[in-house]
Formats: C-alpha cells, sequence, structure tokens
C-alpha cells in the first residue's frame, strides 16, 4: 500500500488551530525515512498531524506525484490529520485546494497554509491593518480574505 512505501514525512504535534502567532507552542519536529511498514506504523501511532509539501511532494508541475494521492488517503483513514504547506505565494489557499481536488484529494482552504496565508495570520495577530503590498495575486487575495 501507500503508507508501507518509503517516503519522507514531517510529523509534528500542532493542535487543530494552525495559525501561526508569536505565542505559538514548540513543534516536535522530526524528519525521518521509513523503509518498513513496522517503522512507518510506530511513527504514526506518535503523530496526529501530518504537513506535507506541496510541488516536489504531492505533485511535479500539473501531475500527481505517483503514490501521493493514495498516501493523503491513507493517512486520513489511518485518522490523522492531514496538512499540506507551501512556501509559494502565487497562488491562494482557494486555489491550492482546488489543485489538490483536481488531483483526487479532498481538500479545502484551511487545509492549506501558504507563505502568504501564514503572512496574513501574522498580521492579523499582530493587529496590523494596513500594509502596502508587492506580490502576486495569490498573496493579495490572501491578505484581503
Amino acid at each position: 500500500t501507500a503508507l508501507t512505501q518509503s517516503f519522507l514525512v514531517r510529523g509534528s504535534n500542532l493542535s487543530n488551530n494552525h495559525h501561526f502567532c508569536s505565542k505559538a507552542p514548540k513543534i516536535d519536529l522530526k524528519m525521518q525515512w521509513y523503509e518498513s511498514s513496522t517503522e512507518l506504523g510506530e511513527f504514526l501511532k506518535r503523530h496526529d498531524n501530518i504537513l506535507l509539501d506541496c510541488d516536489g511532494v504531492l505533485w511535479a508541475g500539473g501531475e500527481a506525484i505517483s503514490g501521493s494521492v493514495e498516501t493523503v488517503d491513507a493517512l486520513r483513514k489511518a485518522g490523522k490529520k492531514v496538512l499540506f504547506i507551501t512556501n509559494n505565494s502565487s497562488k491562494s489557499r482557494r486555489e491550492y485546494s482546488e489543485k489538490l481536488n483536481g488531483f483526487g484529494i479532498a481538500t479545502s482552504k484551511s487545509d492549506v497554509i501558504t507563505s502568504g496565508s501564514a503572512m496574513a495570520d501574522y498580521l492579523f495577530g499582530h493587529g496590523i491593518k494596513s500594509v502596502y503590498v508587492i506580490g502576486e495575486k495569490g498573496f493579495i487575495e490572501e491578505l484581503e480574505g
């Protein structure tokens, strides 16, 4: 199955509230390759939340990477909260969730964190209401939304 394949997983003990602010909890971050289903199973028992990078991990260009859709499905069936992260601010969370849905990964924009949405959360959390933005449409959409 997709879960027994070797892949890079980053796990953390984040709460379901994944807004970024200066009082963020300390995150237990691990990066590990798992070669066996036993090792991976033990990892999954210890982590309820999985952060997956998007470009180059779930897709390359316009194509889903082989096994990525099945892996996300298997993680969710195992009861894991899966969040999708990207440092690319050219698209909004809405656009990324549409792309993920197009690959067959049922996703809402609340499951996606972009650098633009992280900045919007930061500004909101610090009471900053006015900024001059030089950036792409996705970044601006996050700041307006």
